[in-house]
């Protein structure tokens, strides 16, 4: 259901300024013909991407890291001259996502270390408690706040490490169940990666394509919360409740 409706709700809050190509097939054949045969420096791009990909995937098995797999597809890319120094250096867009998003991720972590961030949920903890709510108002209320405290952090790997655990034990604490419980902020843990700019690193990439711009990408994240957080919980709970989970 949330796949069906998200093309629909994104053409209702940023509507597309051209919703016709009717020319765009020929267009491409032409663009094919004019481009002529695959290159044997685009074959070597195609056989690293490949291997880069496989080895990402598979990272926990091969036990290699993210980082180095990166590093040595660029290395080799190098070396065959596929790319030069010089292209990586004109892509001013790819330096600024670079240098903003890793300000933004150094930020969450020095918020993390300095023990904003351990503070922040227990003083929700202790609000939560004191207000002595039942269980469904203290699960929406915490599952709100897991959610909307993602616009502090700039990786999902580093929200998730932070306040899974403490979250997920006040949901425990105020009687939701372990099931659900978990369920509900792993889901929230995805879900919130379209609400910033920065929510994720494939959202900096994005939104420094240039299409979509910084006022129009919170606007329509935060309609993106409401209406996640609307459906998975309205239409969800019918699922969870199917499946026996609630």
């Amino acid at each position: 259901v949330s796949l069906a409706l998200t093309p629909i709700v994104v053409s209702l809050v940023l509507p597309p300024g051209l919703k016709k190509t009717p020319k765009a097939p020929s267009a491409a054949r032409e663009k094919l013909v004019h481009m002529g045969p695959v290159t044997h420096e685009e074959k070597i791009f195609g056989v690293v991407i490949i291997g880069m990909v496989g080895l990402w995937a598979g990272a926990s098995t091969v036990e290699i890291p993210p980082v180095v797999t990166a590093l040595s597809g660029l290395a080799v890319l190098f070396l065959t001259g596929v790319l030069r120094w010089e292209d990586c250096a004109a892509n001013k867009e790819a330096w600024g996502t670079y240098v903003s998003f890793s300000c933004l991720v150094g930020m969450a972590s020095m918020l993390n270390k300095l023990g904003v961030v351990k503070w922040i949920a227990t003083s929700i903890t202790s609000v939560i408690t004191g207000a002595s709510l039942s269980t469904i108002p203290a699960f929406f209320v915490i599952l709100v706040l897991y959610w909307l405290l993602h616009y502090v952090f700039a990786s999902q790997v580093a929200h998730v490490s932070s306040l899974y655990q403490p979250f997920l034990l006040m949901m425990l604490q105020v009687g939701v169940p372990d099931v659900p419980a978990v369920f509900a902020l792993a889901f929230a843990s995805n879900l919130f990666a379209t609400m910033t700019p920065y929510a994720s690193a494939q959202s900096a990439v994005w939104v420094a394509s240039g299409y979509v711009t910084l006022e129009e990408w919170y606007r329509v994240g935060f309609v993106f919360f409401v209406f996640y957080l609307l459906l998975w919980t309205t239409v969800g709970a019918v699922w969870w409740k199917m499946l026996g989970l609630i």
